[in-house]
């Protein structure tokens, strides 16, 4: 007599691979969310720090020292700003001009810190 079906140990085999493989993809979507989330705290923080960075030699001074201040959403940001010893503008001291690094960093949260660096021209007083 030949039987059509399926045995209990089958099912339960088919049930435990369907088991793994859809923890398998939960959690590999979950890691999804947690990137794309992490990846949008870098972007704003970039933009922050640019808008910081816009404010060197206008609300902040563009003179050698270390700046501190906090943003709306409790990021805080740092910016130094150092002359820079090499000329390598070509220009030396006739045009009067001093090369200025600017670093401006923004941290938040856990921690986690975007750092931008440009270099600022200005006139020697």
């Amino acid at each position: 007599m030949k039987q059509n079906g399926f045995t209990l140990l089958e099912v339960l085999v088919a049930f435990t691979i369907m088991a793994v493989m859809l923890a398998i993809l939960l959690q590999a979507f979950g890691g999804g969310l947690r990137n794309l989330d992490r990846a949008q705290d870098y972007a704003v923080a970039t933009m922050q720090a640019r808008s910081v960075l816009e404010q060197v030699g206008s609300v902040i001074p563009l003179q050698p020292g270390e700046y501190d201040g906090e943003l709306d959403n409790g990021s805080r940001w740092h910016v130094a700003v150092a002359e820079r010893s090499d000329d390598r503008s070509g220009l030396g001291e006739a045009a009067d001009l001093i090369d200025y690094v600017v670093d401006v960093a923004v941290t938040w949260r856990d921690e986690r810190t975007v750092t931008l660096r440009t270099l600022r021209l200005a006139v020697r007083q």
